[in-house]
């Protein structure tokens, strides 16, 4: 695209504008920049076009202006020279304006905001100050050509939109205020501080889980929603530590910034062990055949969901499915099996999930559990582990930043959550019934990455003959459990079809 004065598809225009007891022209560029704007009344962001507009520092009587530009009226009371001196001023600022935009929209790849433009023309985007906003730092640095890949800038915005929320909240939150360490202004990018990152961490966890209490009329958290437990909370903090570390370390790095930043002190605070649960098979055992001190209704019912989470290795989200789906009777190679199908709600993975004794039992059962709300069922499964007796000691050591360790010692019950069972399912399938990992997590629809063994030969199966693949190799390693896990039926019909291979084989042979 190239400049003309008369260009009307992103029209460059000149407009007056009355400022007090001055009139002022003002310069008008619309290019169809689709911003974001926050709807206060709504709490929402609202998407609308934008136009990049600024004064051209020229004073102008309002009776020299007309819609078609400077009046014949100007060059008579003020003269020619006067009167072409101001167009060819116009001109020029709207040339400069030309300019940056196809400048600005060649090194980012697409249209600059208003903002970036202002900034070039000004000459700010090439004095980068260490002073300069760490959200709007983070902004221009996804918008640039030092990061290509697409799903790093959508991380980086991300953190960018968290950054500016708790900004927002450390200055209209008197309840958060009472709890935050750090000031009330902008967090810059010299200026983070151990304070800032502390408050970050507050900021995710009140907002994941006090949303109800601490950021009940808080237009800065009602962008930020959390389904399901606190662990998933506990997750995102450790992504967007992780994110804001490597912005960090390319602040620091910038020589156009200038930057001192303490990231030696930062960094440690990444290197906290996290707790990780995991129930051995002596344990699942007890799940199943323990009895309760006190039969209440809600602890059986918990009982029976958290057995389906044990033996399917299903995420909070999909156990209702296992529920509601119906049972299917599945031919695979060799056997036919009970099975259910269902799509997973975090990855969209269809998979046929085989059915293990255990969950046939309770499936099949004249009372089938019912499902309750997830904020209630990591309630309901602490209690379950505490009448059974789960008291192992859960040994865990925290590195806070300043160098101190933190012991945690934490009987099981009391940490136990919805999510462990899903680590209990994996731990017991690869590290006692010597299950491929890469075969446990296909069929329970884990999301794997490229470098996850794509060798091992089972992306060329179907997910039926997966789902049997994986009671076949449980089959081969019970014996290592104290309680049955394959149905009886598999097991008769999986041997019945060896010793009927070792015939077809033995045949063959004769006729040799």
């Amino acid at each position: 695209m190239t400049y003309n004065k008369n260009y009307q598809a992103d029209s460059i225009r000149i407009s007056h504008k009355q400022v007090g007891e001055h009139g002022y022209l003002f310069l008008h560029f619309n290019y169809g920049y689709l911003g974001s704007r926050w709807d206060v009344e709504h709490g929402i962001y609202i998407e609308h076009y934008r136009p990049f507009l600024c004064s051209t520092g020229v004073p102008l009587q309002q009776k020299y202006w007309t819609k078609h530009g400077l009046s014949e009226d100007f060059r008579k009371d003020h003269g020619s020279r006067r009167y072409a001196e101001i167009l060819g001023r116009l001109e020029t600022q709207k040339k400069k304006v030309f300019k940056a935009y196809e400048t600005l929209t060649a090194e980012l790849g697409k249209k600059p905001s208003p903002e970036q433009l202002r900034d070039h023309l000004s000459g700010k985007a090439e004095k980068a100050s260490s002073r300069m906003p760490l959200a709007q730092y983070i902004d221009t640095l996804a918008a640039s050509k030092k990061v290509r890949d697409q799903r790093t800038k959508l991380k980086y915005k991300t953190l960018a939109t968290y950054i500016r929320a708790l900004e927002a909240s450390r200055e209209e939150n008197a309840e958060f205020q009472s709890m935050c360490e750090g000031g009330r202004g902008v967090v810059t990018v010299s200026g983070f501080s151990l304070k800032d990152w502390n408050d970050l961490q507050l900021f995710v966890q009140e907002s994941a889980t006090e949303i109800p209490r601490t950021f009940k009329k808080a237009k800065s958290a009602r962008l930020f929603t959390f389904d399901g437990e606190g662990f998933y909370s506990e997750a995102t903090l450790h992504k967007l530590q992780s994110n804001l570390l490597a912005v960090l370390r390319r602040a620091k790095k910038d020589p156009a910034l200038g930057a001192q930043i303490d990231l030696d002190t930062l960094e440690k605070i990444s290197a906290q062990s996290t707790r990780k649960v995991s129930l051995n098979p002596e344990e699942i055992g007890t799940v199943l055949e323990r009895g309760f001190t006190c039969p209440l209704a809600h602890l059986v019912n918990a009982r029976k969901l958290m057995i389906l989470q044990l033996f399917s290795g299903v995420r909070v989200s999909d156990l209702s499915k296992i529920l509601d789906n119906p049972i299917r009777e599945v031919r695979g190679r060799r056997t036919t099996f009970k099975a259910i199908y269902l799509f997973t709600k975090k990855t969209g993975e269809a998979i046929c999930l085989p059915l293990l004794q255990p969950m046939l039992d309770v499936l099949l059962s004249n009372e089938r559990p019912h499902m309750i709300a997830v904020t209630n069922l990591n309630l309901y499964y602490k209690e379950v582990a505490r009448d059974i007796g789960l008291t192992r000691i859960i040994h865990r050591v925290e590195r806070k930043a300043n160098a101190v360790r933190v012991d945690h010692q934490d009987e099981l019950h009391s940490v136990f959550r919805s999510h462990d069972c899903r680590r209990s399912f994996f731990g017991l399938l690869t590290g006692y019934l010597f299950v491929s990992r890469l075969l446990a997590t296909q069929v329970t629809g884990h999301r794997l990455s490229r470098a996850q063994g794509e060798d091992e030969g089972y992306f060329n199966l179907s997910p039926e003959h997966k789902a049997e693949s994986l009671l076949a190799q449980i089959y081969l390693a019970e014996e290592n459990l104290p309680f049955d896990v394959v149905p009886k039926d598999f097991v008769r019909q999986w041997e019945s079809s060896k010793s009927q291979g070792r015939r077809i084989q033995s045949g063959l042979g004769w006729l040799r």
